[in-house]
């Protein structure tokens, strides 16, 4: 690795919008992130595994390769800005990159640290410095991620139930080779969800991108991607992402 190899492989630098905003990284990003919330609130709904709720002071960690969508939330008495401090870096300190999606419980030294962080803005010897102070501080207390077998059954079903969308849970079952019961133990132990729960985050993950993207009616998208009616589509899209319909169809507009 050369210097300039080196500086790039680290970004750091203050993200501001105005209003709602929604980011589609299901393909995975390429390196870790390190973040802290300013203003407004935040959801990272991965592919697989539970949803992250943020609000602001919270410290976050995304790892290299997470796939997921996120979506963010201006402050209605802060002018509706929704404002985090962003730290990519492509080198964790350790041997394996085990680190999970995950809030982490920052003291005021952490604090500290990051106020320093956010102020050097560039990519220096010292930000660098600094940003792995922190992670030095903050790795003891983060949880790992189960990869392995857990990972392989969360690509299967995913695949499956996208190639699949009306299937029945007998069938999902056959093809795990497993019962029902212990699919769904499965499906709660590896993702956090049920069979439907992740046939409806994939929905949605659709449903966005056809709201931002399209004209197409409520009622259209939700006879398109099988939601049976437009109040059902605006319920389960409500439960994912925490905004409704409109909402995220407003914001690709005005962002």
């Amino acid at each position: 690795m050369d210097h300039m190899q080196f500086y790039n492989s680290f970004a750091f630098r203050t993200l501001c919008y105005q209003g709602q905003r929604h980011t589609d990284n299901s393909a995975g990003i390429a390196c870790h992130f390190l973040a802290r919330m300013r203003c407004g609130s935040g959801r990272i709904v991965p592919l697989y595994g539970e949803p992250l709720q943020l609000s602001a002071g919270d410290v976050f960690y995304l790892p290299r390769g997470l796939r997921y969508h996120s979506y963010w939330y201006g402050d209605p008495a802060a002018d509706g800005r929704v404002e985090w401090e962003s730290h990519r870096f492509d080198l964790l300190p350790t041997k394996e990159d085990t680190l999970a999606l995950q809030t982490v419980t920052a003291s005021a030294d952490v604090h500290a640290l990051l106020d320093r962080l956010a102020a050097e803005g560039d990519v220096t010897a010292r930000s660098v410095g600094l940003l792995y102070l922190v992670m030095g501080e903050l790795m003891p207390l983060m949880k790992r991620q189960t990869l392995s077998q857990g990972a392989a059954f969360a690509a299967s079903v995913r695949a499956y139930i996208e190639a699949h969308p009306d299937f029945r849970v007998a069938e999902l079952a056959r093809h795990c080779g497993m019962s029902e019961s212990g699919l769904y133990a499965c499906f709660r132990r590896e993702l956090g969800t049920t069979p439907l729960g992740l046939r409806n985050r994939i929905k949605v993950e659709r449903a966005t991108v056809l709201l931002e993207e399209t004209d197409l009616s409520v009622e259209e998208i939700a006879e398109r991607l099988g939601f049976g009616n437009a109040a059902c589509f605006r319920k389960i899209v409500k439960e994912v992402t925490g905004k409704t319909p409109s909402a995220i169809r407003k914001a690709a507009h005005v962002i």
